[in-house]
C-alpha cells in the first residue's frame, strides 16, 4: 500500500465519520394534516431536533458514495505507471 493509498483510506473514514455526525434528517408531516415526509437536511446528530428523526436511508446512501468514491481512488491511485 501507497502513501497515497493510505491517505485515500483516511480521508474516506474522515468522510464516513462526517457523515454519520451530521446524518441527513426527515419529520413526518402526517400529525399536522399536511401528510408525507419532509426532508430537512444534515444536522449535528447530538442536537435537539423535536420530532425530526434520521433519514436511514439517505444515510446508507452517502456511506455508499463515500466508500464507491473512496475504493475507485484507492485503485485508480494505486496503480504503478509502468514504463
Amino acid at each position: 500500500m501507497t502513501s497515497t493509498q493510505r491517505f485515500v483510506l483516511k480521508a474516506g473514514l474522515v468522510m464516513a465519520a462526517v457523515a454519520g455526525l451530521f446524518p441527513p434528517w426527515e419529520v413526518d408531516m402526517a400529525g399536522t394534516g399536511a401528510g408525507g415526509i419532509i426532508g430537512r437536511g444534515h444536522h449535528f446528530i447530538l442536537g435537539s431536533h423535536g420530532y425530526w428523526r434520521i433519514d436511514y436511508a439517505g444515510l446508507l446512501v452517502s456511506w455508499a458514495v463515500v466508500a464507491l468514491v473512496t475504493g475507485a481512488a484507492f485503485v485508480l491511485l494505486g496503480r504503478k505507471s509502468g514504463t
